[in-house]
């Protein structure tokens, strides 16, 4: 197996390759605190949950990044086709301006429109001839300021986005039963009674208030965004403090991905992958660019589904890149996460596509609707695999 593998980099080395299709999968840039503290620090003019302007920024270089790198490449096209792009995005402000600003990067270069169309393109309204010759005049032949490419963003509903936010009780009911069995778990009980018996008595301490134990990942969430802004922690959070927090945090945003909940709750996106690459080789498929904008849970559900999650909450503007190249006659898979190469069991970084596509289909669930569904009699305890079988 290593001698294939030796093979294999070697003519990956002597032949280069194209790359012809990226799937990203980002996570929201830099926001507001989602909850609100009577001791948060900062100054969120934008709103709780909010994208920041920093947050903007990150997915602005993001997008000029990744135009950079693939600009020379068959997946590229220098200016915005509706045949060759897709961006969706969740249901929530800060993901979907996280997808504009990021193509604002990989789109710096708006159109032009035809000089004598000037005095036509105006909507049919009583707009005044000075303001038109003043716009014409500012504008010249750009059809926006600054030359700005519009890209539409497609959105699904929160309640039926089993595509992003398969993890979602809502979208998926099985998962309020994953909830409850995590719950009812001895692990959860442990660190929800380890957390009774020291850090919330720590944190009434600081701030003389009960929290509980759901409430202290919100804490965490709060104090990540207070850092990353700039904004000084509250009197008395220590670093042990925060990294004891920071530790319910990440058990919160992944436990749902317990019971075998991470090939729920990721099937349907990696089956989307594979009909998208398989499209592109028989020359079916004319997308070659795709973005999807989503949240950082979403992100841990995608990687622990590959086994690939680094036990770390994916930071604002994280991006997972699945890219297909061709080498020769032959088509390979190389996964990207925050400039890290990710493997996907035994295949190396350059995984052989059939290879990688049976390495996935051993654990996508075919029929995610009717597995999602909650069985009208159970036995606590039991694994989504052990239901559906």
């Amino acid at each position: 197996m290593k001698f294939t593998f030796l093979i294999l980099a070697l003519l990956i080395h002597l032949y280069k390759g194209s790359v012809i299709n990226v799937i990203e999968v980002c996570r929201h840039g830099a926001r507001a605190p989602t909850s609100s503290f009577p001791w948060d620090t900062g100054y969120w003019k934008e709103g709780l949950g909010e994208l920041t302007p920093e947050g903007q920024r990150q997915h602005f270089l993001l997008g000029a990044e990744i135009r950079t790198r693939y600009i020379n490449e068959p997946v590229f096209i220098n200016s915005y086709n509706s045949s060759r792009v897709y961006v969706q995005s969740t249901d929530v402000n800060r993901t979907i301006m996280s997808a504009e600003s990021q193509l604002m990067g990989i789109y710096p270069q708006g159109p032009s429109i035809q000089s004598n169309m000037q005095q036509k393109a105006i909507p049919p309204l009583n707009i005044s001839q000075s303001f038109i010759n003043q716009t014409i005049e500012i504008l010249g032949t750009a059809a926006l300021p600054l030359y700005y490419q519009p890209v539409p963003v497609h959105v699904v509903g929160n309640n039926y986005d089993s595509l992003l936010l398969g993890y979602s009780p809502y979208v998926c009911p099985y998962f309020a039963l994953i909830s409850y069995w995590v719950e009812q778990s001895s692990d959860y009980q442990f660190r929800a009674e380890n957390y009774t018996n020291h850090l919330q008595k720590q944190l009434y301490s600081i701030f003389n208030i009960q929290y509980t134990f759901d409430q202290a990942a919100l804490i965490c969430d709060t104090l990540i965004t207070l850092k990353f802004h700039g904004y000084p922690w509250p009197s008395g959070i220590t670093s042990e403090i925060f990294s004891s927090l920071y530790e319910i945090y990440v058990y919160f945003i992944s436990f749902s991905f317990e019971y075998n909940g991470d090939a729920l709750a990721s099937s349907l996106f990696y089956q989307q992958i594979i009909q998208t690459f398989d499209d592109i080789i028989s020359g079916t498929g004319t997308i070659t660019f795709s973005l999807y904008s989503a949240h950082d849970i979403t992100l841990v559900g995608f990687l622990s589904a590959i086994d690939a999650w680094d036990s770390l909450q994916p930071p604002f503007a994280s991006s997972l890149i699945y890219e297909l190249n061709e080498i020769g006659q032959d088509y390979f898979v190389r996964i990207v996460y925050n400039d890290k190469n990710i493997t996907v069991g035994d295949c190396p970084v350059m995984c052989p596509y059939n290879q990688f596509k049976s390495l996935v289909n051993e654990w996508i669930i075919q029929d995610v609707m009717t597995a999602c569904q909650l069985p009208t009699s159970f036995e606590k305890g039991n694994s989504i695999k052990a239901l559906i079988s």
